[in-house]
């Protein structure tokens, strides 16, 4: 039995590789059918199916693939090198090897669970029991995480330039565009689902019942990356909740005594 770290990835990884070959096939139903056990189990998120779907039993999960792999184009199979390397687990009773891994398609970027146990019918190779696949993001409109991070300086620093309720305002007039998705209701679930493909550059509109009346309207969702009062008078987050005026920058009076507002107030 496999026992060290770099054996159990090495086999983790050679089940990858058969898989991706398999996939590649122009029939790709049989090669499939002997990568998995006849009890198992596989579950898409999105990946390749663009459904939320789990199939059970190795003829069902073989077809599935085999219809789905020329539209899908899945392909770079790697073991996660930033997750838990694959090592002996127990699920559900059942002792197998658990790794996570990372693929593509070819519209997106997935990750991925793969759990192996031996087949005792086929000299003990390893084959998939359960095996989960994820889209993580889509080529295009990858996440702005770390460095990629809205700040918002292009408005900030530039005075000759619209701020950020100038943009804000173009925006929400679709004068010269259409949304790329539009989102009926702005309770939670479509406040979050727009916010979220906002953060993504995906063009998204909310249209909504206004309360009272007979007429729709429309909210475009944008976002400030200003999350604390900057005092920036160009910034319409900075407005008093009173008077919904611009808060002031404030600064010592030349006396030192007290504050005094700055003349552009």
């Amino acid at each position: 039995m496999l026992d060290r770290t770099k054996d159990i990835s090495v086999a983790a990884q050679a089940w990858l590789d058969e898989f991706r070959d398999a996939l590649g096939k122009p029939e790709p139903a049989a090669a499939l059918d002997l990568l998995f056990l006849p009890d198992s189990f596989w579950r898409d998120v999105l990946a390749l199916s663009w459904n939320l779907q789990t199939l059970a039993g190795r003829s069902a999960i073989a077809q599935a693939l085999a219809a789905l792999a020329s539209g899908a184009a899945p392909t770079h199979f790697e073991i996660a090198p930033n997750r838990a390397p694959p090592r002996w687990v127990t699920r559900a009773g059942t002792s197998n090897i658990e790794a996570i891994f990372n693929f593509e398609t070819a519209l997106g970027r997935g990750s991925g669970i793969l759990r192996l146990v031996p087949d005792s019918t086929d000299g003990d190779r390893l084959k998939a029991w359960t095996l989960l696949t994820a889209l993580d993001e889509l080529k295009g409109f990858e996440e702005q995480l770390g460095t990629s991070r809205p700040r918002g300086q292009a408005y900030s620093r530039d005075f000759r330039g619209p701020n950020w309720l100038d943009q804000r305002n173009t925006s929400r007039d679709y004068a010269d565009r259409d949304p790329a998705v539009l989102v009926v209701g702005g309770g939670q679930a479509g406040l979050a689902i727009a916010a979220r493909l906002k953060q993504l550059k995906v063009d998204t509109l909310i249209v909504i019942a206004r309360r009272g009346s007979a007429t729709i309207g429309a909210s475009a969702i944008t976002r400030s990356p200003c999350t604390t009062r900057c005092r920036s008078i160009t910034c319409p987050t900075c407005r008093s909740r009173r008077t919904g005026r611009s808060i002031s920058p404030r600064t010592s009076s030349p006396t030192g005594s007290k504050p005094m507002s700055m003349p552009w107030s």
